[in-house]
């Protein structure tokens, strides 16, 4: 590894792209491995920044304009012990390591004063709003979206799967816990314990069979948010925490956290140059399922507003959430219209 590398950020991301058949892809007709690993890291920059640079500052405005009266910060119960457990034990055993080659065997079978130490060393990043640099350093295999062999593969060809190093999601299911009493939309049924695809398929069907029952067309809207993993605006979704009521000790811990999101690429013998992600939670993170819930939860709730579309006594039925994939319902083609400008406006120029 790389001298660089040692002093790469948190949430940062190593990109290793191990792919058995990698000598035979033909990345976009590069020629060697130093012009593919630059090329991947630019497409990931580029990729994670805000659409809209101008709205992007006036949520980091808005937001540290906030920070000035937030004072959420009563009360917060320091971790302790049996939390720290808790969150080791919800780590899957024979997983691949960190960049640091820890591995969760590593941690459940070390000396039990290793807890402590641990407990003591998050309260420190809890209280200070701060983490190290190198804490969420993570090796990235890209694994390919399409099926077979192409002649030609570009870097939307391919998805990151992270592995992050096993301290950093202790830390994040710490963490966790002190956010598991945010609620979102019930009109979003991903990334909940108990609730799954079938589960909201089975509920936009009994919308439709219910309006057909009364005589009525139902007009049908379908959205594939793509990249919205990856488009998530920090200063957007730290406000939106805010609102939420989340203590300012999270919400410091996760500013500070956002701000060192760096990544380098690794293509078999090389890597890239260190680049900075300004925009997107990670595809699995610990913490980031719930923090892209809350963030596109606004979506569901200014569609509810805005009367649009299907509703059933008063209840609203216009709009359904799996994940990053979104429904419109309507009985209106005006109004789904409507509710799709809505949508490419607030999403797509963030």
């Amino acid at each position: 590894m790389p001298p660089a590398v040692k002093n790469f950020g948190i949430f940062g991301t190593l990109i290793f792209m191990h792919l058995n058949s990698a000598k035979k892809q033909n990345v976009n007709n590069l020629k060697t491995n130093t012009e593919i690993a630059n090329y991947l890291a630019n497409n990931f920059r580029e990729t994670c920044t805000p659409n809209n640079e101008k709205l992007s500052s006036k949520f980091r405005s808005d937001y540290f304009a906030q920070k000035l009266n937030y004072s959420n910060s009563d009360n917060i119960k320091p971790l302790d012990i049996a939390l720290v457990e808790k969150s080791i034990s919800n780590i899957s055993e024979h997983k691949a390591a960190g960049f640091d080659t820890l591995t969760i065997e590593c941690i459940k079978q070390a000396h039990p004063s290793l807890i402590i130490v641990l407990t003591k060393m998050f309260n420190f990043f809890l209280f200070n709003g701060i983490v190290p640099d190198n804490f969420g350093l993570g090796i990235t295999t890209a694994i390919p979206k399409f099926s077979g062999s192409k002649p030609i593969t570009v870097a939307d060809d391919y998805r990151g799967i992270t592995v992050n190093t096993v301290i950093s999601k202790i830390f994040e299911y710490c963490i966790l816990d002190y956010l598991t009493e945010l609620k979102t939309s019930s009109r979003q049924f991903g990334f909940k314990k108990g609730i799954g695809c079938t589960h909201s398929i089975h509920t936009v069907r009994k919308v439709i069979n219910h309006f057909h029952s009364k005589g009525s067309t139902i007009n049908i809207g379908v959205i594939d948010l793509r990249k919205a993993f990856d488009k998530v605006n920090y200063f957007a979704l730290l406000a939106t925490l805010q609102k939420f009521h989340v203590n300012v000790h999270i919400i410091s811990l996760l500013e500070n956290w956002f701000s060192k999101n760096f990544t380098i690429v690794k293509w078999e013998d090389t890597f890239s140059q260190n680049v900075q992600l300004n925009s997107g939670v990670r595809q699995g993170g610990i913490l980031s399922p719930l923090l892209f819930s809350i963030y596109v939860d606004s979506v569901l709730k200014y569609l509810e507003n805005s009367k649009l579309g299907c509703f059933v006594n008063y209840q609203c039925y216009n709009s359904f959430m799996y994940a990053d994939d979104l429904i419109l319902l309507s009985t209106s083609v005006t109004d789904l219209q409507l509710m799709f400008k809505f949508v490419f406006c607030s999403v797509f120029n963030a």
